[in-house]
């Protein structure tokens, strides 16, 4: 069932029925707010704010000595102070700021600084395999206006919290700071890079975390209700994807895969004939599609599916037993990945959750639709009834054995063995070797 949280705080498919849109991979994005070289935005920030932020008439001020603070300990979160605290900045650090023109170039290049952290703080790393489905969910780093704005309105708060990281990429961040275990360290390093993804104040999104088969339904940076979910196994592991859900599918087909056409319908049809295939709603259908053509199943060589000589494509019509059970949520990627409903309720209370194919299995389903529905889930009799969601919500399929928890952080087995993937020797992850 759904849990709500105190405000504080399968059968799958292959592929899918429609390819929505192809993911890539992630690059440093650009920030957002293209610059030229002529008359940058960190000049049209200082136009309209000529005060200086860290600076004073007798050095750095509170706010700059923290920024120095965080930039010297960038290590921290895997980065490499040298990208921000160069050979001129600490030079320009040294020299004297007795004129104002000296105290404003100096703030200036210390904000050039700070923004370029924020934006390397945001920025997942090319080596790590998460698949885009859509671009909205993932814009990549704040621009340089953001940074400065969001800055402006309180610095010592600002760089005291990291306002522009996910509390998750915080509560990992304070971690690191305590261990002096260079193995978890860099494990955390690791899940922190994962943290990278995950938005900061966005209204509502859905968070799954295939380390723990959890969901969680955030608002703001807080999560407000999860629940139990079923995973991919690690042979068919839950890939790391950042999408948006537009719609849902009500009463929906489930497309099989072809293994399970193969090794067991096949069979089974062979063994106990036509009722079999028609007493659990099967079809044969020529393509993945809404409107496909139906092939009798009589006309289907099954020795040749069961011995994998011939493919088919086989779907489950809606109903009690269906594998999707009353509704899956889709949302653009071509792994063949989304959320769905299933009849498999027991399997929610087995300790180890990681049992699909690779699709997300919702514990309560309808509890879901009616957060993502505003309370008013529509209902029909249609097969495979689309009805758009009343706002697109992201999703982000993610992985963390490291978690922030009350007592400290939680550590969680690495079922899909991915912390194995960063490289002993490389705790710190140089911004510039990520793009």
């Amino acid at each position: 069932m759904l849990r709500h949280l105190l405000p504080a705080r399968s059968l799958c498919l292959a592929l899918a029925a429609l390819s929505l849109a192809a993911p890539v991979h992630v690059q440093a994005a650009a920030p957002q707010g293209a610059e030229t070289p002529q008359y940058s935005d960190l000049d049209r920030f200082y136009a309209a704010r000529p005060d200086p932020i860290w600076v004073g008439e007798k050095g750095l001020n509170g706010a700059g000595h923290a920024l120095l603070a965080l930039l010297e300990g960038a290590k921290r979160d895997g980065l490499d102070p040298a990208d921000y605290l160069d050979a001129d900045l600490k030079k320009a650090l040294r020299a004297k700021l007795d004129k104002p023109e000296a105290r404003k170039a100096l703030d200036r290049r210390l904000s050039g600084a700070f923004v370029k952290f924020v934006q390397d703080s945001r920025t997942v790393p090319a080596s790590m395999p998460v698949a885009i489905g859509d671009r909205w969910a993932y814009p990549g780093p704040p621009s340089t206006l953001e940074v400065m704005s969001a800055l402006a309105a309180d610095p010592m708060g600002y760089l005291r919290d990291l306002r522009w990281m996910h509390p998750i990429y915080r509560g990992l961040r304070e971690e690191v700071t305590r261990t002096s275990d260079p193995a978890e360290r860099r494990i955390l390093l690791e899940n922190m890079d994962r943290a990278r993804l995950l938005p900061v104040n966005r209204p509502r999104y859905i968070l799954v975390d295939a380390a723990a088969a959890e969901l969680y339904v955030y608002e703001g940076n807080a999560p407000r209700a999860s629940m139990r979910v079923i995973v991919g196994a690690p042979e068919t592991e839950t890939p790391m994807i950042a999408s948006t859900i537009y719609w849902a599918a009500l009463n929906p087909y489930w497309h099989v895969p072809g293994h399970i056409t193969r090794d067991a319908i096949a069979k089974r049809v062979l063994a106990e004939g036509m009722k079999y295939f028609n007493g659990r709603g099967y079809q044969v259908v020529d393509e993945w599609s809404h409107d496909p053509k139906i092939i009798d199943p009589k006309t289907v060589d099954w020795k040749a599916v069961a011995e994998g000589r011939k493919e088919i494509k086989v779907r489950q019509k809606p109903g009690p037993g269906n594998g999707m059970g009353k509704v899956k949520f889709q949302f653009p990627n071509d792994l063949g990945i989304y959320l769905h409903d299933t009849p498999g309720k027991h399997l929610f209370d087995e300790v180890s959750r990681d049992l699909s194919n690779g699709c997300v299995r919702l514990e309560d389903a309808d509890g879901l639709a009616k957060i993502l529905f505003d309370g008013k889930v529509p209902d029909s009799d249609k097969p495979e009834d689309l009805v758009n969601l009343p706002t697109p919500v992201p999703v982000y399929l993610t992985y963390f054995t490291r978690f922030p928890g009350e007592g400290g952080v939680v550590r969680r087995a690495d079922v899909y063995r991915r912390d194995q993937l960063r490289q002993a020797a490389g705790e710190t992850r140089s911004a510039n070797s990520a793009r």
